[in-house]
């Protein structure tokens, strides 16, 4: 199935990843906040306004992020492994939410704490701030590819890295990223390893 990540512009230009289309990476993903669930199976659903429902298990033991002080538990849902914020004292337990996935780099979590996932990357935008149907289009841009209006369709790249990001993009406009990609079984990928996959 096809996942929608975004990605904040200051990750990708601190950390400049080489994100290509047809590229499989590991990820580690932020889920959406998940409240308690009745016993139902692992369920991940995306839609098109860019966000997913999740539902899966919780890990039974909270970490911590001394750098930020968050609390997380791990969250697996099928093919989808990531982290959720979680000040919950409670152990192993189902959840279930609705909102965006996150790409993240910079939490200090203990390593190899949060186990990632594997995609195969479909798609990568860049979407404009304050660009909407009807309105002038940004300078640099044409009115077909600026178009948005929630999550809007974006512009289109073939390839991502944060001298794009940094030297193409970001000057002239502000935005998000979001990298669209097929969810693959859980493979023994490291975020080091996926910088060098073809």
């Amino acid at each position: 199935m096809q996942i929608p990540v975004w990605i904040a512009p200051w990750e990708l230009e601190c950390c400049g990843d080489d994100l290509r289309v047809g590229a499989e990476i590991a990820l580690r993903l932020s889920v959406p906040p998940l409240a308690p669930a009745a016993e139902g199976s692992d369920t991940v659903v995306a839609y098109a306004n860019g966000e997913v429902f999740v539902q899966g298990h919780l890990g039974s033991e909270r970490i911590f992020d001394p750098s930020g002080g968050v609390w997380a538990r791990t969250v697996e849902a099928g093919w989808l492994r990531g982290w959720v914020v979680d000040r919950e004292a409670s152990g192993d337990r189902i959840g279930a939410g609705r909102g965006q996935l996150w790409w993240t780099w910079h939490e200090a979590f203990p390593d190899d704490a949060i186990p990632l996932s594997s995609v195969r990357i479909t798609g990568l935008y860049w979407h404009p701030d304050r660009v909407r149907s009807g309105a002038a289009p940004i300078p640099q841009w044409s009115a077909d590819t600026a178009f948005v209006d929630g999550v809007g369709l974006g512009i289109a790249f073939a390839q991502l890295n944060s001298r794009i990001a940094l030297t193409t993009i970001r000057p002239r406009t502000t935005g998000v990223f979001r990298l669209v990609g097929e969810l693959l079984p859980v493979k023994a990928l490291s975020e080091t390893d996926s910088k060098r996959l073809p």
